[in-house]
């Protein structure tokens, strides 16, 4: 998959970049003097204010959507089991009506094994 962007847009995008990095940097020098650095708090406050909170964090037995931060919000989308075994079976009567016999053969194949790796207790999660 590619995409294209004007020159414009990536000059814009830069423009906000640089824009933000700046108000930062005064931020931090505002009331710095140019032979400290500035203290840990102020970096904190400078960062949350003109970049954003950023979240570093280490999920070792999710299950479902999970949100973390104040403003997330988790939303599952994407179909379950049950609704990509029903659009099997309809791809699966459908493929009675293909013409040719070794692309109907290779077609109703496919199927049955993503139905039975869907059905299986543990299903393989890897690359299909």
């Amino acid at each position: 998959m590619s995409y294209s962007l004007p020159g414009s847009m990536l000059t814009g995008i830069l423009g906000q970049i640089r824009t933000q990095l700046v108000d930062a940097v005064a931020d931090l020098t505002a009331e710095t003097p140019l032979t400290e650095l500035p203290r840990k708090q102020d970096v904190d406050a400078a960062v949350g204010q003109h970049i954003g909170t950023q979240y570093n964090t280490t999920i070792q037995t999710a299950n479902g959507p999970t949100a973390i931060g104040s403003k997330a919000k988790a939303k599952a989308e994407g179909l379950s089991v049950d609704d990509a075994i029903r659009l099997l079976d309809v791809v699966q009567s459908t493929a009675k009506g293909v013409a040719d016999d070794e692309n109907r053969s290779d077609l109703i194949a496919a199927v049955l094994e993503l139905r039975v790796a869907t059905q299986q207790e543990t299903p393989n999660t890897g690359d299909v």
